[in-house]
């Protein structure tokens, strides 16, 4: 008994375990949209696509399959599965979708699909496409890229310029100093830093008769009868 339970064990593990079956997907360039799609978050996923005009299939010769899939209709794709032909004439392609690709917050998102003839899409459809969360792969979050942030939903940012480690006195454009009357305050200024005082402004007061002088000077004139 003991050889047999042993014998089976070593089949088993020797076997291993194979990947999922492709997941049959029939696009109809008939239908508006294409049937609905399960897949779980950060395991691999593949189609086995087909694709078909009504109940005949499609001949797909010349034609490159894609499949991709995306937030929402006017989002941008988040990830593109790697497409090859299985067979042109039955309209048979297989699409791969990397683990990674769908380490993706579980949720219902939209896919697209259809094949083309050099850049001209030939079949389009789209279809809703299902994360669900694994049990065996948690993953992380899809990091969401942006350029342009608004200073308002930043947190934690400094409210002084010390904050910042500026330590030097600066004046900001639009400061109301820049622009408000400033009321002079008493100080000694060169002469020479000043224009427009003329000649008389650049002598020494000693260059002038003082009062007391000026009025000896209106008494003699006065006195020698000159008026």
């Amino acid at each position: 008994m003991k050889r047999i339970l042993l014998s089976f064990w070593l089949l088993s593990a020797s076997s291993g375990i194979s990947a999922p079956a492709d997941y049959p997907l029939t696009i109809n360039s008939q239908a508006s949209t294409a049937p609905l799609v399960t897949v779980s978050r950060a395991s691999q996923r593949s189609f086995a696509l087909t694709f078909k005009d009504g109940a005949t299939a499609s001949d797909i010769s010349g034609c490159v399959p894609w499949m991709s899939w995306s937030t929402n209709a006017n989002a941008q794709t988040v990830s593109t599965a790697s497409c090859s032909i299985v067979s042109a004439t039955a309209g048979t392609a297989r699409a791969t979708f990397s683990a990674s690709s769908l380490n993706y917050t579980p949720g219902r998102y939209i896919y697209e699909v259809g094949i083309t003839t050099g850049s001209v899409p030939q079949v389009y459809r789209q279809g809703v496409i299902v994360i669900e969360g694994s049990p065996y792969s948690a993953g992380g979050l899809a990091t969401a890229w942006t350029t342009n942030h608004p200073w308002s939903l930043i947190t934690g940012t400094p409210t002084t310029l010390s904050g910042y480690g500026i330590t030097n006195q600066v004046v900001f454009e639009g400061d109301t100093r820049l622009s408000d009357a400033r009321t002079p305050v008493g100080h000694t200024q060169s002469v020479a830093t000043i224009t427009g005082l003329g000649t008389a402004a650049l002598s020494n007061a000693t260059d002038f008769a003082t009062a007391a002088q000026g009025a000896l000077a209106d008494a003699a004139l006065l006195t020698n009868g000159i008026r």
